[in-house]
């Protein structure tokens, strides 16, 4: 992969039929899901172990892109070290409630058999239910025995923080929280490349041959952050008169960037150290590089490799899209806002509580 011939990566979205599915996908995404299934996930960039995306458009076509990742790293991701793509992103419909669950860290998982790493997420709320909710760690501080007294007298719930939401908000789940997205929920998300679960509580569900789903409680119980926090991320805006730009959430694992375009106007995405993935959540917006030009529709997802450097937006009033990287931090977040003289103590904001906040130990203390 050359500069040359460096251009956007679409991929074929993967779905995933889930018990807690339903057709929202299709309806506010204009997604081609498979009709009469439960489709609970659209896996929209994804490069580890058997799940791969696989480019759809182009000179590449067909190749995975845990293909790309082997034979073209240097010019998909740089020097960004890692065993595979880092990153799978992921739309989610829970029409119905996920489980109470919890995601080990990369040491928990090493240790026990559950792959190369963690599972660290963040949340992007794309539309709710006027009475969604989330579940996100516990009211207050818990041990062990009354986590274990609570499931087993079906009383979790009395422990569990159940935190009301609106579209275009942010939440961060570093793994160890015990978290359920509820019913009502379309939500983008964000995460290292793991799909493991451990399940608390599954709501006496049954699937399709009338067996109740497995629980981990033992392992779930271990692996909990039993402190409660606060998870949502207020953003950093900075705004440009024809569009806005909008810090959204930073750690080790990945940052979040949101544009908004107040009218219509073209902009030039900064560059990033490893590489860029746009998600389009509304309208549609013309990407410009070297060798030409593609649009992004609502519901579309696209891969910039690294080697893909320069790349000018253009598009009509109110377009929305998300730009996520795996970041240099210092580089990424914190130099470019410091220099639009947003305070130290705003931008840690972006990081989340401060127990497990990547930011603080890069900022200045002032």
């Amino acid at each position: 992969m050359s500069f040359l011939d460096a251009e956007p990566l679409f991929f074929t979205s993967v779905y995933k039929e889930r018990i807690w599915g339903g057709s929202a996908l299709a309806s506010v995404l204009n997604k081609n899901i498979p009709s009469g299934k439960l489709i609970g996930e659209s896996w929209e960039i994804c490069g580890f172990g058997s799940e791969q995306s696989i480019v759809k458009q182009g000179p590449l076509t067909g190749k995975t892109l845990g293909e790309l990742f082997r034979d073209h790293r240097p010019g998909l991701i740089n020097n960004y070290p890692s065993p595979s793509f880092p990153l799978l992103i992921k739309f989610l419909d829970a029409a119905d409630n996920l489980s109470v669950q919890v995601h080990p860290d990369g040491e928990y998982a090493r240790t026990h058999g559950m792959g190369d790493c963690g599972k660290t997420e963040c949340w992007y709320i794309l539309d709710a239910a006027e009475d969604a909710q989330l579940i996100l760690g516990f009211k207050r501080e818990v041990t062990l025995d009354e986590i274990r007294y609570a499931i087993k007298n079906d009383s979790l719930h009395h422990l569990l923080n159940y935190v009301n939401v609106r579209p275009g908000e942010v939440y961060y789940i570093p793994a160890g929280t015990v978290h359920a997205i509820l019913g009502g929920n379309l939500i983008c998300e964000i995460q290292q490349p793991s799909d493991t679960t451990l399940r608390l509580y599954d709501w006496g569900r049954i699937d399709g041959n009338g067996n109740c789903r497995e629980l981990h409680i033992e392992q779930s119980v271990h692996t909990a952050d039993l402190t409660p926090h606060n998870y949502r991320i207020e953003p950093v805006t900075l705004n440009h008169g024809t569009y806005q730009h909008s810090y959204r959430i930073a750690c080790r694992y990945f940052t979040m960037e949101e544009y908004f375009l107040a009218s219509t106007t073209s902009l030039r995405l900064p560059p990033k150290e490893y590489f860029r993935i746009l998600t389009a959540l509304e309208g549609t917006f013309t990407m410009h590089y070297p060798s030409g030009n593609q649009q992004l529709h609502k519901g579309q997802t696209v891969l910039l490799p690294s080697v893909l450097e320069r790349v000018d937006i253009s598009g009509d009033a109110s377009a929305r899209f998300l730009c996520i990287t795996v970041p240099d931090l210092q580089k990424d977040v914190i130099s470019p806002l410091l220099r639009y003289d947003i305070p130290p103590s705003v931008i840690k904001g972006l990081g989340g509580f401060e127990e497990r906040n990547d930011l603080l130990p890069l900022l200045p203390h002032r």
